[in-house]
């Protein structure tokens, strides 16, 4: 139950209980499994009426979720290996990284999508076959050709119904439970169960109920905004991996750690707020190929103020040893994910 913790409280709160119940069985909470049930205001009464709620609320698309199953699928190393190796991307190693798994999603869904429109068209027509059969053996016999093809047939209907058992045990987060065959009821039941109890139907916001999925979306991101406004300096991506310049291509000129053992942002931070293209590349500001002391600026306004001037002849006498030249940027750290080459 939702909105409240007890359905009947005495006028002077000294009694309180959940004497208001709804029954209802298991079949009816597998076909509602998102039904909530939230107590309403009371008002004058010393009763809470429960409602019963079967709307189903839109939170967005489900995250994506590799099953096992899809391990014995032909081709499915084929996707994965063209994926990782077909898409150029540049970047620190945890960008590439990151880039590289969201294209890996992307190639999985669509065949995916492909593979199970031919898996769909393969079984409906395994079935017509058993179809015939079954009206064969009404009449007579099989043969020893049609005794073959039953068998293969119905193998080969059994290894899909493995594969969908395997994605129900995976989705149900369940232990395999051996009842002779595979009982993909309690599958279903108990998967049906986890989404009734992992669901929010509502969040109470400022002392007000809320069942609407923006509001619950935004509370639910203010929350771990805060929870995680405070970042240590030694688990920043920045610090985790020291750009080496060459062509300046890929690593930004003020967030990325590639001049000392800070990123510039950090140790100019007054200049920093000037920058007009916070997220410019080594070579937008570096633009002498190899001459140092070539340097261009897009501030949005010069600096002018003592910190500012002096903040800029520090940074100016910190890079006046930088050369570009025709090599790619490189990364190093403390372990190599990816280079930053395709």
């Amino acid at each position: 139950m939702q909105g409240k913790m007890f359905t009947y409280v005495t006028d002077n709160g000294n009694k309180k209980s959940k004497i208001d119940r709804i029954l209802v069985s298991a079949n009816w909470m597998n076909l509602w499994p998102n039904a909530s049930l939230t107590a309403l205001p009371r008002t004058l009464s010393d009763h809470q009426p429960p409602i019963l709620n079967t709307a189903s609320h839109d939170f967005g698309p489900p995250p994506f979720r590799f099953f096992n199953s899809w391990l014995m699928k032909p081709g499915i190393e084929e996707v994965i290996t063209n994926s990782l190796h077909s898409h150029q991307v540049y970047g620190r190693p945890d960008q590439i990284l990151k880039t590289k798994l969201q294209n890996l999603k992307k190639d999985l869904k669509e065949w995916l999508h492909e593979n199970k429109h031919l898996e769909n068209q393969h079984d409906n027509t395994l079935i017509s076959q058993l179809e015939e059969l079954d009206d064969i053996v009404d009449q007579r016999d099989f043969s020893d050709d049609e005794m073959a093809k039953w068998t293969h047939t119905k193998e080969q209907l059994q290894a899909f119904e493995k594969t969908r058992s395997m994605d129900l045990q995976q989705k149900s987060r369940a232990k395999w439970v051996k009842l002779g065959d595979e009982n993909s009821a309690f599958f279903h039941g108990y998967m049906n169960n986890r989404i009734a109890r992992n669901r929010i139907n509502g969040l109470e916001i400022n002392d007000t109920w809320h069942t609407d999925p923006p509001a619950i979306c935004d509370e639910a991101l203010h929350f771990f905004k805060e929870k995680f406004r405070t970042v240590s300096p030694s688990l920043s991506g920045q610090d985790l991996f020291t750009g080496s310049v060459g062509n300046g291509a890929y690593i930004r000129f003020w967030i990325d750690c590639w001049n000392g053992n800070k990123s510039l942002n950090t140790s100019y931070p007054d200049l920093f707020k000037l920058e007009r293209n916070k997220g410019c590349y080594a070579r937008d500001r570096c633009t002498g190929n190899g001459i140092y002391s070539q340097w261009e600026w897009n501030w949005i306004r010069p600096p002018s103020t003592p910190d500012g001037l002096h903040q800029l002849q520090q940074l100016l006498s910190s890079i006046q040893s930088v050369n570009l030249n025709d090599s790619n940027d490189s990364w190093n750290g403390p372990m190599t994910l990816l280079d930053h080459t395709p």
